[in-house]
């Protein structure tokens, strides 16, 4: 009898607001697709969304490692790229990387060392929506200058610092439930005296991002 009793009172309620329900469904539901990090339907008409406030530390760094490949006079270079990231807010991030080219000579079956480089990077993303977002970064590396280019042509002299910057484009997806991939497009912005040890202003690296979970306690 009660629930036939609530039934019937809640039938009466909304009986003649058959728009304003429907209009109420369809912003829960809206909310729903914009905000899918919280917590509860309550949360959802909050002025503020602070999913990320009560995650811990070790969920909001993310390790990663992305790759980029290219070609010059039979030499294949491989720079593998990886980086730990934090995540500040629901729009921001910002981390620290390395770079290591692996320069093969496949014809003759070597390492080159003169077209080897190294160094560290910095960066900083901001998500424009769920999967992309823009990214900033800045390197510095140990390279021969200007040895690079064609059409700057110099001898080899002593290695040096250089330092590049770049901005972009960065698209990721699922794998799996703790693993990410992702794809870049980057343009490379800072480029003095032809000294950058790429070969083109744009560049594509491909990779992966692992999820960190807090060990949940047993007892």
């Amino acid at each position: 009898m009660t629930f036939k009793q609530a039934k019937e009172q809640a039938i009466d309620h909304f009986e003649g607001k058959e728009k304003e329900l429907l209009a109420a469904m369809d912003q829960l539901s809206g909310l729903k697709k914009k905000f899918k990090h919280t917590d509860g339907v309550l949360d959802l008409f909050k002025k503020h969304q602070r999913p990320l406030y009560s995650k811990p530390f070790i969920e909001r760094v993310v390790p990663g490692i992305s790759m980029q490949l290219a070609s010059r006079d039979n030499v294949w270079w491989f720079d593998f790229n990886p980086s730990t990231s934090y995540i500040i807010s629901y729009r921001w991030a910002a981390g620290l990387g390395w770079n290591e080219r692996l320069p093969i000579n496949f014809k003759e079956n070597r390492i080159e060392s003169s077209d080897h480089i190294f160094g560290s990077r910095v960066f900083t993303e901001f998500k424009l929506r769920e999967g992309f977002a823009l990214k900033l970064e800045t390197e510095w590396m140990n390279t021969f200058p200007n040895t690079f280019y064609p059409a700057y042509p110099q001898e080899q002299s002593k290695r040096s610092w250089v330092w590049s910057s770049f901005s972009g484009i960065k698209n990721s997806f699922n794998l799996s439930k703790k693993m990410r991939g992702q794809v870049q497009i980057l343009y490379n912005l800072y480029n003095p005296e032809k000294q950058s040890p790429y070969l083109a202003r744009v560049n594509f690296q491909f990779g992966v991002e692992y999820a960190l979970k807090k060990k949940q306690k047993l007892f």
